[in-house]
């Protein structure tokens, strides 16, 4: 019994521990000593799962170990009727899990960022040129014969730039023509 002891209170387990029950519900091994040759179920933390852990081959379930919550996965031994278990904190089993939600959580917001940014730039580049042509053609109807709209590149707002300019050099010959005459 003391090499399984030994062999129990030996199993590392990152996060947790393991221990050992006879068939009746005594611990035989545990990471407290306290709890060693004592009934599971008589133990504060153990109390609600002991009949459940002794009632089933095996199982999983979770419960509170000095006020953190824990998994513990249990199964029957053959032929002895002991029971081994393994109990880990739910924070140390989750970490991985939370760091990733929270990688990818903010990779999400860093790329919604960057969408409204890019967005942003790309509506003030097709903003800009109406709103300048839109004061250019309130200049026209005003009077103002000379307005010319700067055109760049070969987009529809380009073509749209290209033909007021050409309307307003059209207009502009009309009206020399009909001055001249």
């Amino acid at each position: 019994l003391s090499t399984i002891t030994k062999y129990i209170n030996d199993i590392k387990t990152p996060g947790g521990f393991s221990f050992l029950l006879d068939k009746n519900g005594t611990v035989l091994a545990h990471a407290n000593t306290e709890f060693v040759n004592k009934p599971l179920g008589e133990q504060k933390d153990y109390s609600g799962i002991a009949a459940n852990i002794l009632a089933n081959d095996s199982g999983q379930l979770t419960y509170n170990y000095n006020g953190d919550p824990q998994l513990l996965y249990f199964q029957k031994l053959p032929n002895s009727g002991w029971t081994i278990a393994t109990s880990i904190s739910e924070k140390y089993a989750f970490a991985d899990y939370v760091t990733l939600r929270n990688n990818i959580a903010l990779i999400i917001i860093a790329l919604t960022i960057i969408c409204i940014v890019l967005a942003a730039i790309i509506a003030s580049r097709i903003v800009k040129p109406l709103i300048q042509l839109q004061k250019n053609a309130q200049l026209l109807a005003e009077g103002d014969m000379t307005v010319h709209v700067k055109v760049r590149g070969k987009d529809e707002i380009a073509q749209l730039g290209i033909a007021f300019n050409k309307m307003s050099s059209s207009l502009r010959n009309l009206i020399v023509t009909v001055s001249n005459s």
